[in-house]
Parts: C-alpha cells; sequence; structure tokens
C-alpha cells in the first residue's frame, strides 16, 4: 500500500506559524533551526552512498554497507580505467583481471606468444610489451604507462563522477601498486558529498546535544574540511534557513528527486513538530 504523501501550502504554514506564537509565546527560530538540522541529516543520507546502515557485508552481496557500497563503486570504476600489470590485492570482489591475469587467462594455445608476454610482464619491461602487443587486435585498446595517470581517470568520468558507461580504453600500468594507492586514496573520500550536508547540520546552531546524530563516523571525518554554507533567515517574518553544499559536484550527487524529497518531509516534520508544541501550550493553558 503507497504511503501517502502531504504537501504543506505556504498558507497553511503561515497559518501555524502565527497560531504557534500565540499560544506558546515561543520564538519559532529554535524550532526552525531543529528542523534546518534534521534536513541536512536527510540530505546526508539520501546522497550516494545512499543511507547510513550497516547493512549485511557476506560475499559480494548487493546489500553492502553505505560505506562498503561507495568504496566498491570507486574500486570497480577505477579498474574499467587501469589495468595493472600484475595481480594487485582488492578490498572488494573484482572481474577485473590484471594484465598478466588476461595473459594467463586467454592466451592458451600460442605457448611462445605467452611465454613471451609474461617474460616481459616477470620484469616489467614495458618497452617489450609494447612491441609483442602491437599487431594483437584483442590488445588493441591497451596503452602502457609507467604510473596512474590521474588526470587521465577524470577524462574517464561523466559528469556525475562515475567512468562511463561505453568507455573501452584501458591504460596497463606498470607500477601495480601505484594503482593499488590510487584506489585507496580515492576510497578514503568516501563520504566527503554527505558530509557538506553534515557540516550545515553542525553550522545551523540548532539548540540540541549533537548535531551530528545520525551521522556515521566516516562522514564525520570530513565534516570539517568541506565548503558549506547556511543562511540563517530564521528570525524574520517569513523565517527561512537556507543550507548549501558548496562541493562542485554536489547537484549532480544528489538526484532531484531525492533533494525535493528531502526538504518536503523536513517541511513536513517542522509543521507537525509545532502543532504538538501548540497542543501541548493549550492543553497546559487548560489545567
Amino acid at each position: 500500500m503507497a504511503v501517502p504523501r502531504i504537501t504543506i501550502s505556504d498558507e497553511k504554514l503561515q497559518k501555524r506559524l502565527k497560531k504557534y506564537e500565540e499560544v506558546t509565546k515561543k520564538s519559532i527560530a529554535s524550532t526552525l533551526r531543529r528542523s534546518a538540522r534534521l534536513m541536512a541529516v536527510s540530505l546526508s543520507r539520501s546522497t550516494p552512498p545512499y543511507g547510513n546502515s550497516k547493512g549485511n557485508i557476506e560475499g559480494n552481496n548487493a546489500d553492502l554497507p553505505a560505506k562498503q557500497m561507495g568504496e566498491r563503486a570507486i574500486q570497480n570504476d577505477i579498474l574499467r580505467v587501469y589495468k595493472p600489470l600484475k595481480p594487485i590485492r582488492s578490498k572488494y570482489d573484482s572481474k577485473s583481471l590484471s594484465f598478466q591475469g588476461t595473459v594467463e587467462k586467454y592466451i592458451t594455445k600460442n605457448l611462445s606468444l605467452r611465454n613471451a608476454l609474461l617474460s616481459a610482464i616477470k620484469t616489467s619491461d614495458g618497452k617489450r610489451l609494447r612491441e609483442i602487443v602491437k599487431g594483437m587486435p584483442s590488445f588493441s585498446r591497451l596503452f602502457f604507462d609507467g604510473s596512474v595517470d590521474a588526470g587521465y581517470h577524470q577524462k574517464a568520468r561523466n559528469p556525475y563522477g562515475r567512468v562511463r558507461k561505453k568507455w573501452e580504453t584501458r591504460i596497463v600500468v606498470m607500477d601495480s601498486k601505484g594503482v593499488s594507492a590510487f584506489i585507496k586514496l580515492r576510497q578514503d573520500r568516501v563520504g566527503l558529498t554527505k558530509a557538506a550536508w553534515a557540516a550545515c547540520a553542525i553550522s545551523v546552531k540548532a539548540d540540541v546535544q549533537d548535531a551530528l546524530r545520525g551521522i556515521p563516523a566516516w562522514v564525520k571525518r570530513h565534516a570539517s574540511r568541506v565548503p558549506h554554507s547556511v543562511s540563517d533567515d530564521a528570525t524574520d517574518d517569513l523565517p527561512r534557513i537556507t543550507l548549501t553544499n558548496k562541493l562542485p559536484w554536489a547537484d549532480k550527487a544528489l538526484r532531484k528527486n531525492d533533494h525535493a524529497e528531502a526538504i518536503r518531509i523536513s517541511r513536513q516534520k517542522f509543521y507537525r513538530s509545532m502543532g504538538k508544541e501548540i497542543k501541548e501550550a493549550l492543553k497546559k493553558a487548560a489545567l
């Protein structure tokens, strides 16, 4: 059964704001700031990797915790661009093979070619490898480079930060450990986009004990160094708090519908919280 959606009009909200101040004799600013903090938490949760849950990390299950989902996506994307010369140890299972693994798996009939390739791989002889594969159609899209060129990875990505689906060209990186190091460097940034919303939750200065309650540690670790802003007009006649995630790719990371839904839910919670306080105030006044 579908959950009914509630949309609160500005007129309806204005009436409740006026009623709230009349009955409770309180400023709406503190309630609005608490609501803005909850919205920041909701936006953080909705930003990929989705959620904050621990999930199920057994095997290669799709129901991974949010952090691990992000780390695995980064690993697999990078391995679509760079092929390490020799096998590397990866944090998550991957179908992507090293160049050595590819040779061992697919070149089984032409033993002289196989042995020549494996010999050059063993000595990390890039020049020799280029000469051998020059006339091999199956390896025509492979290029050999000494180390990871981060700019090439950037070139392969779409506006949403993922490697393009039809990207086929790969770089065989002679420094296999460099691929591992690059993957780890990028995995350490998981949660960065979420963290800008977490930073907003702090900056909104709601009167709560823990502004980051509901935000996991792997997101909190970035909160002190991400660009963001909070415009607080909570005491104006038409109170408003604006939260801004200033990371350049933020508008691509969070889907438009998810952004709108987080705002709608926060608006609804704010409306209800005022209604609850109004009822409590009226109840006390009747005693």
